[in-house]
């Protein structure tokens, strides 16, 4: 579904999100920033990305988080 709307379009869909990580990996608030601009891709994505996990051993930064504080990321996905 993605390709028809590519094709229909011109251009592939994109959203800019951030995402939030505490000390143990896990993201704990996601952010969209920049909408795909559909409201059904919107969710799908952003309940997708409070699945992903940060590596903490391949992280200083995580792994020298305080409890309380969570590391952000701005990210671009494009859906293509």
């Amino acid at each position: 579904q993605i390709e028809e709307l590519t094709a229909i379009s011109g251009r592939p869909m994109s959203a800019l999100v951030t995402i939030e990580f505490d000390r143990s990996g896990k993201a704990r608030n996601v952010t969209l920033l920049e909408s795909t601009g559909l409201r059904s891709w919107d969710e799908a994505l952003e309940d997708s990305l409070y699945r992903w996990t940060a590596v903490v051993s391949k992280s200083a930064k995580l792994r020298n988080l305080p409890p309380d504080k969570t590391l952000k990321f701005t990210i671009k996905i494009t859906l293509n």
